[in-house]
């Protein structure tokens, strides 16, 4: 099956971002882990580079800068 759930033209088989702006960690659920990658990627305090797919979903106000009102986003979506 060629099923697209998150419609961005890629099967969901061949697909490993799940496009759900604030899950960070593509498990479907909205939780502290989210935002603990997100702070991680502001301050750049991991040892590993953030993948593609987490930029895309810690942006969640699609503004092109990862920064606090992010997290304010997220927190505000799992509250």
């Amino acid at each position: 099956s060629q099923l697209d759930t998150d419609q961005d033209g890629l099967g969901d088989e061949c697909d490993d971002c799940s496009n759900l702006l604030g899950d960070v960690n593509d498990d479907l659920i909205f939780n502290v882990l989210d935002i603990v990658i997100v702070v991680n990627v502001i301050l750049n305090s991991t040892s590993s580079q953030p993948t593609d797919c987490e930029l895309i979903d810690a942006n969640i106000n699609q503004d092109n800068a990862i920064d606090i009102l992010d997290v304010v986003l997220l927190v505000n979506l799992i509250l």
